[in-house]
């Protein structure tokens, strides 16, 4: 997926901790529309959530931050977060974030239903998740409470996977 002209980067996948949250921390002010609270953080250290950073020369480039929820019944993954510095978005690196979830974290789970929330006026954003085969499920006004957050809208989306 990654745009043509651009390298595709070659990544390592890290996991949390204590030692590196503050660098999973600048990714998600630096690329996402809301802030989170520390709280938020002390949950992603712990075992009921996943989360997997992306390197590049030993250089944290991105993350993503996922947990078990339910859609409809269904088991599923939610990505609560997924984000990429500036400079390196479009080389493939959030679909290597998403992939390496699915793979183990779904997988691990048996699950087959990927849900997650995005701005929708994130055009980019959206995009990537229509290429990755997501679907819109339903549109969401005023989701996002923070006055920061500005259209506060958001679209749900979702992805099957066949096993």
């Amino acid at each position: 997926m990654a745009d043509k002209g651009k390298q595709r980067l070659q990544i390592e996948f890290g996991l949390l901790n204590e030692k590196n949250i503050g660098q999973f921390q600048k990714i998600n002010l630096e690329t996402l529309p809301t802030v989170y609270s520390s709280h938020f953080y002390q949950l992603v250290l712990g075992p009921a959530r996943y989360t997997r950073l992306a390197f590049h020369n030993d250089l944290t480039i991105g993350a993503i931050s996922c947990k078990y929820d339910q859609d409809n019944g269904v088991d599923c993954m939610y990505i609560m977060t997924i984000g990429v510095l500036p400079s390196y978005q479009r080389m493939g690196v959030a679909e290597q974030l998403l992939r390496k979830a699915m793979s183990e974290f779904m997988m691990a789970n048996k699950m087959t239903r990927c849900i997650l929330h995005v701005q929708e006026s994130n055009v980019a954003a959206v995009n990537f998740y229509l290429k990755m085969g997501f679907t819109q499920i339903e549109r969401l006004e005023n989701f996002y409470t923070q006055p920061s957050v500005v259209p506060p809208h958001a679209l749900k989306m979702g992805l099957t996977i066949n096993k």
